[in-house]
């Protein structure tokens, strides 16, 4: 009895201290569950605060800064482009951009000495481009001659911002190498946590029915914090990840635009990049009157979004897309609008959509004011989920900057290049007139197809008892070119007409006279002119005087070639100038080419085209017609020069002497 007794008691006291280790290791394992549990909310908490708080900002903000660099030189190329204060826009922004840029970038590089080295040196290379841009403003604005060596220096602003590009590329690597760091870490102490809650999870199962209360609302808080601070992240990287991609499209977006020629064509292609960046159509709308009319949709679309966003127009009452567009046009002001549609927009002839089937869906409709007060940039609703997300009104709004600057500059340079094309078309003979026994033909090409009118020029015209041919090159481009440029060929013309027996010499000294006393000081002139008399007793006699110009080349019937050189002043500088003459005897088979230094001053490299190649080209042209001469030898010098563009414009004029036996026929 008493040892059963004992052994009852012994069985009690062993009951209770099983009893008590149990609650002491419940405890126990609780506490370093529950450690852990906050040991690794702690860890996700700061690993998170690091790559949000510092690798995103970070990545965004260098992003951010070459973005606002490509924003000055595209203001600042607009600028030199048009000569338009307006064009600057993009210049001050991009300017102010990029400094919020690199104090952002400033603020998270405490504790990265590689990434503040890279970040002084762009921060100084920032300084010399916003130098530079300053110089380039200041240059162009000084009128014409200014906007002619500010665009002679754009060389050196590329070779400045490709450094500038290229330590962008290294900060971008730097923080590409923080980033990988940082996600490194954070896998290293996930795994380690890993690890201890597999090891305590073992301990966790034997003791859960103990737990069966608490630990269920324990691990149901704890997983609800997890997917919170999960969430939280996702939808962070999301937020980066679609402002970076922001910021590249419209990089990319105004780059194509600066590509593209044409204020058509650059609108078309806006277009198409708005819609194939967020899936969705895309159209420009204008209010003519009573009607909309769409004057330009993406082509690159999906053709059942075109044909929904065409439907759509067609919509009435106060929540059709009709309404919707004159309500921007009225208001000046973006709309983002839920606007009826019918939802059978896709039908055909045999299956059309049902008038009264309705569907409403999101249009973003912004002011164009580039394009005039009643124009509107619309995006329908995404196709699918892009990376841009859906458009929204902030961000349509900078792209319809964006494309407004980018048509207004299309459509300025366009007007420029029509005046230049008219002016200079009225600086040249309309035909050329009929000499017998001779072959007579000209050429003129400007320097490239965008540049401004230039000053060569050439005229060939009836004067007393012969033709006077003359070709000369003013100072300058431009209008005032134009004007010197008239100026010069009409004073010789009048002057041969006055004066029938005026000789070229005198003819020069009266064009001399003429610039000395109506154009400022500084302009001049280089000029040939030339009498060409055909007698039956004398035959064909050219006799000519120079004014600083390059002399013409005479190929004589047996292939050698001659310089008729004759001395004399440039024309416009000296009053008392001097024009010296000669004369020499045209026969049968003989070529006489006049040029200017466009000819010789095709460039290859660090290699001019030159006399010996202008005469080369002279000699193989052969014994053809004038029209020949001059293909062969404008086709040697533009495929000499560089991707076949002339340094200065080119006038050739070829007079050639028909043999005896076509003047036969």
């Amino acid at each position: 009895m008493r040892t059963s007794a004992k052994r009852v008691v012994q069985g009690a006291a062993a009951g209770q201290r099983l009893t008590a280790a149990f609650g002491v290791l419940v405890g126990l394992l609780g506490l370093v569950l529950g450690t852990a549990l906050w040991i690794s909310r702690e860890i996700n908490d700061r690993s998170n605060a690091t790559f949000v708080g510092t690798v995103i900002p970070l990545r965004t903000s260098i992003r951010n800064a070459e973005v606002a660099m490509l924003n000055q030189e595209t203001g600042v190329r607009g600028f030199l482009a048009t000569g338009q204060r307006s064009s600057l826009k993009p210049y001050f922004l991009g300017r102010r951009d990029v400094r919020r840029a690199l104090e952002v970038v400033r603020d998270h590089i405490d504790n990265q000495p590689q990434l503040r080295d890279l970040v002084d040196t762009e921060a100084d290379q920032v300084a010399q481009l916003e130098t530079y841009f300053a110089q380039q403003i200041a240059l162009a604005s000084q009128g014409q001659s200014g906007l002619a060596a500010a665009r002679l220096r754009i060389d050196d602003g590329e070779a400045a911002f490709d450094r500038f590009r290229t330590t962008a590329s290294a900060l971008d690597a730097a923080r590409e190498r923080l980033t990988s760091r940082a996600v490194r870490d954070q896998n290293r102490l996930t795994n380690k946590l890993t690890f201890i809650l597999i090891v305590l999870g073992g301990s966790a199962i034997a003791i859960a029915i103990a737990l069966a209360v608490r630990l269920p609302r324990r691990v149901g808080s704890l997983m609800r914090d997890l997917a919170h601070e999960r969430d939280r992240a996702t939808a962070s990287r999301i937020a980066a990840e679609q402002r970076d991609a922001k910021s590249r499209f419209l990089a990319d977006l105004s780059r194509t635009l600066d590509e593209t020629q044409g204020a058509r064509k650059r609108l078309r292609r806006a277009i198409d990049a708005v819609g194939a960046a967020f899936t969705a159509p895309a159209a420009v709308a204008d209010v003519q009157g009573d009607a909309i009319v769409v004057s330009c949709i993406g082509e690159d679309e999906d053709p059942a979004a075109r044909a929904a966003l065409a439907a759509t127009l067609a919509s009435a009452g106060p929540n059709g897309l009709g309404a919707l567009i004159r309500r921007v046009v009225d208001h000046g002001q973006s709309d983002l609008a839920a606007v009826a549609a019918a939802a059978g927009t896709a039908g055909d002839d045999h299956d059309p959509p049902r008038p009264d089937t309705r569907e409403a869906i999101d249009v973003v409709a912004v002011p164009l004011r580039a394009l005039g007060s009643s124009a509107v940039l619309l995006v329908g609703p995404p196709a699918a989920d892009g990376v841009l997300g859906g458009p929204d009104l902030a961000f349509v709004e900078e792209i319809a900057v964006r494309i407004g600057l980018a048509v207004e500059n299309a459509r300025l340079l366009e007007e420029q290049r029509s005046i230049a094309r008219t002016l200079q078309e009225g600086l040249l003979p309309t035909e050329l007139p009929e000499i017998p026994g001779m072959d007579i033909a000209a050429r003129y090409r400007p320097a490239s197809p965008h540049a401004a009118v230039g000053g060569d020029f050439y005229d060939v015209y009836p004067a007393g008892d012969g033709w006077c041919i003359v070709v000369g090159d003013v100072c300058g481009k431009g209008p005032d070119a134009a004007q010197l440029t008239g100026l010069a060929r009409h004073t010789l013309r009048t002057a041969a007409v006055m004066d029938p027996a005026a000789s070229p010499g005198q003819l020069l000294q009266i064009l001399n006279r003429a610039m000395l006393d109506h154009t400022p000081a500084g302009d001049f002139c280089t000029a040939i002119c030339a009498r060409l008399t055909i007698s039956p007793e004398h035959g064909r006699s050219l006799r000519l005087a120079t004014g600083g110009h390059p002399p013409p080349l005479l190929r004589r019937s047996n292939g050698s070639i001659v310089d008729l050189a004759a001395r004399g002043s440039l024309i416009g500088v000296f009053p008392d100038a001097t024009f010296d003459e000669m004369t020499t005897d045209i026969a049968d088979g003989d070529t006489v080419l006049w040029y200017t230094d466009g000819a010789l001053e095709a460039r290859r490299g660090r290699q001019l085209f030159g006399l010996e190649r202008l005469r080369a080209a002279l000699a193989g042209s052969g014994h053809r017609d004038a029209e020949s001469v001059v293909r062969v030898v404008e086709d040697a010098s533009v495929a000499f020069a560089d991707d076949r563009e002339l340094q200065d414009d080119l006038v050739l004029v070829a007079l050639h002497a028909v043999a005896a036996v076509r003047r036969g026929q």
